[in-house]
């Protein structure tokens, strides 16, 4: 349906630009496909087919560029993650679908980062040095011997005589889930590998990256939000292993208890403030500078020639055999992802990151309301205004913090018209911390200020029940009526509200 294409992305397939990649969307669902062509001519053909069709909702600022690294830099998607207005997670996403990377090309899956150093700890300890992985240096110089990568260059004018993402490491991490399971056993040839070499530990794996300069795997989104591919849920036989121990469900860390228990801690860490700050130093590596020249040669990145766009001389290679042997050996170590950055990418605003996270987290693990800071009015509230709403027994309360940093009670609101009063704050819906402030939120009139300097402070009396809240963007400067995204856990659905 031409009403539900939304994007159009040229691709490449075995480095050569051949390839298109179409994404449809409506209000029900979401999905892509991915068509490679003979030649760019062809491609190109059916570009234009799509365009004459006048799709609705085709994000043309998408597809009016000859190349994908053009579109990706016309948008502002790095500064909204340097202004911490998107996660981390959905940057590497949205850097990795600009590089040429597709879910629908195993050869160029997304890759995301090793983040942690400690898989043998009984507590992962996020606000420790030591838990993480250095991101400054790719997985091959993780290794505490760095002579051997420098004699490998010398000989082979590279530092790694494999890849950090291919086809192999896709199936290799998600082989107890179809369709990787039978891709895992096309590429062994009808069979899968030896029991010993599958994907059967977090811990070994991460161990076998970190001693051997010829394992330098990264990961995949996957294992930011997907606990399935370390469930055996299928039941494939997968054999014995030297040991005469049969694989089941992927070994996790003594930190993790659960699949489910690993994915969320992974990603908090992901979320968390040393990857935040060292991030852009990885996408250097990956999707910037430092992937080529004498960057990469500075870095220890250099990688075989056959896995840069470029090395290879399609068009002068009219020997069918050796064709076939040179995609089959492009497929076999990877491909490089196109370089998105040529200069040093920015680092993350850490000030407008910690204050961002003060407001988008207001309750504690318990499910009470936090301390929430309002005493520094310019990282954060001077791009967005925050909503959130909380709910005790049947009581509701709206508080919203205003681009300028005065937060008010239920100001504006046409869903919730209850007055605010004494009694909800000393049953636990918040105090502040100021007397004179008090009396201000005690005065039984909706649309209570709060003023810039004050802290809502959590009690321990009555503990808050958890409301979920947004945050949005481009508020106006004055009260004027704009829309807010909230819903209760009473609620399936989220539900508008003007404030």
């Amino acid at each position: 349906n031409k009403d539900t294409l939304s994007e159009i992305h040229f691709r490449r397939f075995n480095l050569r630009r051949i390839a298109l990649e179409v994404f449809f969307k409506d209000s029900k669902f979401q999905c892509s496909y991915f068509f490679k062509f003979s030649s760019k001519k062809d491609r190109m053909k059916v570009f234009k087919k799509l365009i004459s069709c006048k799709p609705t909702h085709l994000d043309r600022s998408l597809y009016g560029n000859p190349l994908t690294v053009d579109a990706f830099r016309k948008t502002n998607i790095t500064q909204r993650w340097v202004n911490c207005e998107i996660s981390n997670f959905d940057y590497l996403m949205y850097l990795n679908t600009f590089a040429g990377r597709s879910l629908n090309d195993l050869a160029q899956y997304p890759v995301f980062p090793w983040i942690l150093a400690d898989y043998t700890s009984k507590k992962l300890d996020l606000f420790s040095k030591k838990t993480y992985r250095d991101l400054s240096k790719p997985m091959g110089m993780q290794i505490p011997d760095l002579k051997k990568l420098n004699e490998f260059y010398e000989a082979m004018t590279c530092h790694y005589g494999s890849h950090y993402s291919n086809a192999g490491h896709v199936c290799y991490y998600q082989i107890r889930l179809e369709p990787f399971t039978t891709y895992s056993i096309i590429f062994q040839d009808g069979k899968f590998d030896h029991s010993d070499r599958l994907f059967y530990s977090i811990p070994q794996t991460f161990e076998n990256c970190t001693k051997s300069s010829q394992d330098i795997k990264e990961l995949i989104p996957e294992f930011f939000y997907l606990p399935e591919i370390f469930m055996h849920h299928n039941g494939v036989n997968f054999g014995k292993k030297q040991t005469g121990s049969t694989i089941g469900d992927v070994i996790l860390p003594p930190w993790a208890e659960s699949a489910e228990d690993f994915v969320v801690k992974h990603r908090e860490a992901l979320e968390g403030e040393f990857v935040s700050a060292h991030l852009h130093k990885w996408i250097d590596l990956i999707f910037g500078y430092a992937q080529r020249d004498q960057a990469a040669i500075d870095n220890m990145n250099v990688f075989m020639p056959c896995t840069y766009e470029g090395k290879v001389d399609w068009n002068s290679m009219k020997d069918k055999v050796l064709r076939k042997a040179t995609e089959a050996q492009i497929n076999a170590y990877g491909q490089t992802p196109i370089m998105l950055f040529k200069k040093p990418h920015p680092q993350r605003d850490l000030e407008k990151y910690r204050y961002k996270k003060t407001i988008d987290h207001p309750f504690d693990e318990a499910g009470a309301l936090s301390t929430v800071e309002l005493t520094k009015s310019y990282p954060i509230f001077t791009e967005t205004a925050i909503s959130a709403a909380y709910l005790y027994s049947h009581k509701e309360l709206l508080i919203t913090v205003s681009r300028n940093g005065v937060c008010t009670v239920n100001k504006f609101s046409t869903s919730i018209t209850r007055k605010v009063s004494q009694r909800d704050l000393t049953d636990g819906i918040g105090h502040i911390k100021s007397a004179s402030s008090v009396s201000l939120l005690a005065n039984e009139k909706s649309g209570t200020v709060i003023r810039k300097g004050s802290t809502i402070r959590r009690t321990d009396e009555y503990p808050l029940r958890r409301l979920a809240y947004q945050v949005i963007s481009d508020i106006p400067e004055h009260n004027q009526l704009y829309k807010v995204y909230t819903y209760s856990d009473k609620a399936k659905d989220s539900k508008n509200v003007y404030v």
